[in-house]
């Protein structure tokens, strides 16, 4: 048995969140959902792997819309799992979580794959691509004991 929805947007990315909060202030009053893989809600990635990364903001600030706002604006927030399968045919999404989803209509929002350049020495410890907050969170990690304006200077300028 699927779950149905109106409207499912693949990729809780800006682009997924803007066209949500677009539906509902153009006035759609049908049932929307944004799926993404990762855990929180949509967020503003140039601020994440600038501002954020350096430590001078918090998650909070990043985020476009408060926490509350898609509860207030009834657009269910399906986060943590990742499409596995588009049948557009049957209209239906299948989660990585077996759950699977029916919909109207689909807009695919999944933004773009950081690709490692090809080069000797890509895949040692150390070198890290910045796509998602897990990523940035990493990298926070791994620049520890860094003085922040040796980090800053460069990403900030």
């Amino acid at each position: 048995m699927s779950e149905y929805v109106d409207v499912a947007i693949v990729g809780a990315s800006p682009v997924g969140a803007h066209v949500a909060s677009t539906l509902r202030e153009r006035g759609f009053t049908g049932s929307v959902m944004i799926i993404g893989e990762e855990t929180i809600p949509p967020y503003d990635h140039p601020a994440l792997s600038n501002a954020y990364m350096v430590g001078s903001i918090s998650i909070e600030r990043v985020l476009p819309r408060d926490r509350g706002y898609w509860d207030r604006n009834n657009i269910a927030l399906t986060l943590g799992v990742r499409v596995t399968r588009l049948d557009s045919e049957h209209a239906t999404l299948t989660l990585d979580d077996g759950r699977r989803i029916a919909f109207g209509q689909c807009v695919l929002a999944t933004g773009e794959t950081v690709h490692r350049l090809a080069y000797p020495g890509a895949d040692l410890a150390g070198i890290h691509t910045v796509r998602s907050l897990a990523d940035v969170d990493a990298l926070r990690a791994a620049l520890t004991g860094i003085p922040v304006g040796q980090i800053a200077k460069p990403l900030l300028n």
